[in-house]
């Protein structure tokens, strides 16, 4: 379970642990966590072969495309040659349960879930940028999020 000011707000679904490397207790003990959001027909290949970048060609030949309406391949932004390239990630479960980035779903029940992954960070091995969606949210969201979050956006060196 994930808490949130003693509220569950998540349900953790687990790798097997032959997925899991062998330095796991250094990687959860001194890694950051970060939150990806993204659609539930992507957890699949995300469980399979981890966060990857757009433009990876999988071993079943499927490539990792940005999605319509995000930043294209070819686009620089500040000193970034290749925005759409690189794995986003931000610090804030809620930032990253955004709709623009997670996908919402539904059990049987009724009950609703943002499609969320949880992964670690190893520190010096990413830039941080302010949001890039932020402007276009409705001020009702913007005042929640600044209320529950640090707003950052990070970006995975690779």
């Amino acid at each position: 379970m994930v808490k949130y000011n003693n509220h569950v707000i998540g349900k953790k679904i687990l790798r097997s642990e032959e997925k899991l490397p062998t330095n796991i207790k250094d990687i959860l003990q001194n890694w950051e966590v970060g939150w990806h959001g993204t659609k539930y027909e992507f957890l699949e290949s995300i469980m399979k072969y981890g966060l990857l970048p757009s433009g990876t060609i999988l071993e079943n030949g499927t490539e990792i495309k940005p999605l319509e309406g995000h930043v294209q391949y070819g686009c620089k932004i500040g000193d970034i040659d290749d925005w759409a390239k690189a794995i986003f990630v931000s610090p804030s479960i809620f930032y990253a349960g955004l709709p623009v980035y997670a996908e919402k779903i539904f059990d049987n029940s009724g009950t609703e879930y943002c499609v969320i992954v949880e992964t670690r960070i190893k520190q010096g091995t990413y830039k941080e940028f302010q949001p890039t969606i932020v402007e276009k949210l409705p001020q009702k969201m913007v005042n929640l999020l600044l209320l529950n979050i640090e707003l950052k956006l990070r970006m995975i060196l690779i």
